[in-house]
């Protein structure tokens, strides 16, 4: 977590409690949570923190933008650029997403490049 009070500083803390439904307001919603941290001096009760919960966390994986995916269905595929310049697709399996990209589990190799919603490559 950081806390705003210091200048942003970080600190590692402890998911105590995580509410199983959210509360929607105006199409943005929140889950509370309460999360516990060490004493640590300068941090005081009713301080604004910002929280960030790592729910997993996979290293060296491929992944590639949302936009680069279709989904149809159970399926998901990924349209590739070849050595010789044309375009293939091909089905995937998904892993690990954010809001901005998702791990491919199988069906693609390090290095290839894809092709994104736009009509870029990636």
């Amino acid at each position: 977590m950081s806390v705003d009070a210091l200048g942003g500083r970080r600190f590692p803390g402890k998911v105590r409690f995580e509410a199983l439904t959210g509360i929607d307001t105006g199409g943005v919603v929140t889950f509370p949570v309460r999360v516990s941290l060490r004493h640590i001096p300068g941090v005081k009760p009713g301080m604004n923190v910002s929280v960030r919960i790592i729910v997993a966390n996979r290293r060296n994986v491929v992944r590639v933008p949302l936009d680069a995916v279709a989904q149809d269905g159970g399926s998901a595929s990924v349209t590739v650029l070849t050595a010789d310049g044309k375009t293939a697709v091909r089905s995937v399996k998904l892993g690990l997403a954010n809001n901005k990209e998702v791990e491919i589990r199988r069906g693609l190799k390090p290095g290839e490049r894809v092709v994104l919603a736009g009509g870029g490559g990636a």
